[in-house]
């Protein structure tokens, strides 16, 4: 097990980058595979597979690769040798030789250590227990998908920066933070990632584009499992994009902030059909973190194995969370409002992952149900205010 003061360095994105520049960069993701199947030909032989583009650390473009088809499916894979060939007046480096880095879930960790081990440790915020539900909500939306919230905050929460790590961390199903929502915007990241995070408002001058954009994540948030591309489908989108298992969450700051600025904030920008589909919460407090000089490429070198096995243990809960939920009994003593049937539909979703988090203390999940419940009705205060 890692220390408080290893936690802080491992989950420090400065880190997290080092150890994808170190031990990655002569590794191909799925994520590198431009287009759909197709063949080259070399030394008269028919070779079928995909082109990949990699721009290594150090060099100013990138270097296109061309992977068989069969050893597309061992991805990722580290490059051990290669050989370039030519084919219709385009060069590739065909790969020869390589090492599977597929990573085999496996349990490592329970789900609070999970939670607990990602992140900066809870002790390190002012309201170590809000903390730990948001983080609890966004890693449980990255493993369980489909789960439609709003994270309202003050300013150096930590909302962005836990996002940004697992984001970092986590290449597949990929994550990405939208600062800038539009309708294209949304829809080439629903193509490319699982999980969506919009930390701006929107710019709403031009009502027709607005209302279309409204109309496309009101479709999101109802838990459609495909989205239509509005338009015709270019480089890196489709016509349509798999949604089933994507989670989308808006994350800004409350409503005070944007009203002593003189602007509007996010229950006078969107319509309430948006509003009754993200659930919402206030979260309380700010990190307290404060990060000595070290060096992240030793950081991530010396802690390499234990984030190997928290990524193990996270693909482990991605295959099994529906047996862990399918076994749980619940019953919410909590009521919403009739016309907020989708608010309760998360909350009791959620529920069942603080019930998780609780490992059968029942007082850990009775606590930490009633703060997240208190939380959502905050915010109703703060906007009737």
């Amino acid at each position: 097990m890692i220390t408080d003061e290893e936690q802080r360095l491992i989950w420090n994105t400065a880190t997290l980058n080092a150890f994808n520049n170190a031990f990655t960069d002569d590794v191909l993701y799925e994520s590198n595979i431009e287009g759909t199947e197709q063949f080259i030909k070399v030394y008269d032989d028919h070779i079928d597979g995909f082109k990949c583009k990699k721009r290594h650390k150090g060099n100013a473009t990138a270097t296109v690769y061309f992977i068989r088809t069969q050893d597309a499916a061992e991805m990722p894979i580290k490059i051990l040798d290669t050989e370039k060939v030519r084919y219709k007046n385009n060069v590739y480096m065909l790969v020869t030789s390589y090492k599977s880095l597929k990573i085999t879930p496996e349990k490592h960790f329970s789900f609070k250590q999970m939670v607990d081990l990602s992140g900066m440790p809870s002790k390190d915020h002012s309201n170590p227990k809000h903390y730990t539900l948001y983080k609890m909500k966004r890693l449980f939306a990255r493993i369980y998908g489909q789960m439609y919230g709003r994270i309202v905050t003050e300013s150096a929460f930590g909302k962005d920066k836990y996002a940004e790590a697992i984001n970092l961390l986590i290449e597949k199903p990929g994550g990405v933070i939208l600062n800038d929502p539009t309708r294209a915007k949304i829809f080439y990241a629903a193509c490319h990632n699982e999980d969506i995070t919009i930390n701006e408002l929107p710019d709403d001058a031009d009502k027709q584009t607005f209302n279309k954009f409204c109309n496309q994540i009101m479709r999101i948030g109802d838990g459609t499992k495909v989205l239509d591309n509005s338009a015709r489908s270019t480089g890196g989108t489709t016509e349509q994009a798999d949604v089933s298992r994507l989670s989308v969450f808006f994350t800004h700051n409350v409503p005070k902030y944007y009203i002593d600025k003189g602007k509007r904030h996010f229950d006078e920008i969107y319509p309430y059909n948006v509003i009754n589909r993200y659930y919402y919460n206030h979260y309380e407090g700010h990190l307290l973190t404060k990060f000595p000089y070290f060096d992240p490429v030793e950081v991530a070198k010396n802690h390499k194995e234990f984030i190997v096995k928290w990524l193990k243990s996270f693909l482990w809960y991605s295959e099994n969370i529906g047996t862990l939920l399918n076994d749980m009994e619940m019953v919410c003593f909590y009521t919403f409002r009739k016309k907020e049937q989708r608010f309760l539909d998360h909350f009791e979703l959620f529920c069942k992952a603080i019930k998780l988090y609780s490992n059968g203390c029942l007082d850990t999940q009775n606590d930490l149900t009633a703060i997240e419940y208190e939380s959502h009705k905050d915010y109703e205060r703060l906007v009737e205010c």
